[in-house]
């Protein structure tokens, strides 16, 4: 049998925790990349500001991208080889 993770059972699983943990938890979780929180977004938490030296922070020099965060190229942009090999992998998948 198939488990269905959903983030949004995690307040319930967590419920004697702070409830910006749970926040944290769910908004970085998300599978879905458009809707999961960036490290710069988590990083404003409240939960982080016991450690946080203010002075110290300074934006990245470049954004960390992560091939299957991006949007599919469109069929005429990708080889053959390619192709193949994300069919096999959506099909294990299925």
């Amino acid at each position: 049998m198939q488990k269905n993770y959903s983030t949004s059972k995690i307040p319930k699983k967590l419920k004697h925790s702070d409830p910006d943990i749970c926040t944290l938890l769910t908004q970085a979780l998300k599978f879905n990349p458009h809707e999961r929180w960036s490290a710069s977004e988590a990083l404003k938490m409240p939960i982080f500001d016991p450690v946080r030296i203010k002075q110290l922070e300074q934006p990245a020099s470049f954004r960390v991208r992560i091939s299957m965060d991006e949007d599919p190229p469109k069929e005429d942009e990708i080889d053959q080889k390619e192709m193949d090999y994300t069919k096999s992998f959506l099909m294990e998948l299925l």
